[in-house]
């Protein structure tokens, strides 16, 4: 997510992380709140089984923009078993990836 969130910032969107109910949580989950001009649109997934994105209900009927073209605005939830591609493209590559490797600690492997 930290990858994830620099490059969003750029943009002037950020990823936060959901408050979450440790009962209900599945080991190796991980989730993120995806927010487009300071609304919640919608929510990213990690789990065993890959990854979802999920639009915020409220988001949904406020009749905002999509968080990208890729992802229309629909109540059912996009699955991937690899990272979306969308999120994915934010993560940087190559040399500007090992900048941010050294300046933030993050895990090369770690596409959330």
């Amino acid at each position: 997510m930290d990858k994830v969130n620099q490059v969003l910032k750029l943009f002037g969107h950020e990823l936060k992380p959901a408050p979450i109910d440790r009962s209900k949580l599945i080991k190796g989950m991980r989730k993120a709140n995806l927010y487009m001009e300071r609304k919640l649109a919608g929510f990213l997934v990690e789990d065993e089984n890959g990854y979802s994105f999920t639009n915020n209900q409220e988001y949904l009927q406020s009749g905002s923009k999509p968080v990208s073209l890729t992802l229309p605005l629909e109540s059912e939830p996009y699955y991937s078993k690899t990272m979306i591609p969308v999120f994915d493209g934010l993560i940087p590559e190559g040399w500007l990836l090992d900048i941010a490797e050294k300046n933030w600690k993050l895990n090369e492997r770690d596409r959330m």
